[in-house]
This record gives structure tokens, C-alpha cells and sequence, in this order.
């Protein structure tokens, strides 16, 4: 006999296996309560979302005060340099 689990989202019984079911290795089973049909939907309806709210942000840099425009990469301030490190800029004494 095989075992079945009803899906957390839709509630459909389904047969208990990595065929139906997502596998998500912190649950005891291996597998995770949603069915595969289900993860997929709130999956794409997750991106579509990530999508509309990233369409129109750009991203933007400290502005240099000397030429008013940002700064660049490696850019030489007086007798520093800006350096990008974790998306944060620092100024690296040479």
C-alpha cells in the first residue's frame, strides 16, 4: 500500500512521493506539504510580483561633490580611491 498526503494548498490526495511533492530536505519525510502543481503556481505569481517591483528602480551611486556626478569604480578622490565592497563604496588609502 502506498502512502498518500493531502496537499497543504489544495487539499487534493495525492500519492506520497517526490513526483507529486516538492522535496525539501528540513522536513523529516524529505518532502514538503505542497504538491508540485501548487509550488509552481506560487512560484510564478511570486516572480511576476518580484518583477513589477523591480521594473522601475534603478539603482543609484553616492554622488561625487567635486564634479557632481557619481562616483566610479577605482575613481581617484584627492589621494584616495573609491572601492566597491558589498555594495557599499569605501575609501581605500593608497
Amino acid at each position: 500500500m502506498e502512502l498518500t498526503k493531502n496537499c497543504n494548498k489544495c487539499g487534493v490526495e495525492k500519492i506520497f512521493n517526490a513526483e507529486n511533492f516538492v522535496r525539501q530536505s528540513s522536513n523529516k519525510s524529505g518532502l514538503a506539504g505542497t504538491c508540485r502543481e501548487c509550488k509552481q503556481i506560487h512560484d510564478r505569481k511570486r516572480r511576476a510580483n518580484l518583477k513589477s517591483k523591480f521594473k522601475n528602480k534603478t539603482r543609484t551611486r553616492p554622488i561625487n561633490p567635486a564634479t557632481g556626478n557619481p562616483y566610479i569604480k577605482g575613481e581617484k578622490v584627492g589621494d584616495r580611491y573609491v572601492c566597491m565592497l558589498w555594495h557599499y563604496y569605501f575609501y581605500v588609502f593608497s
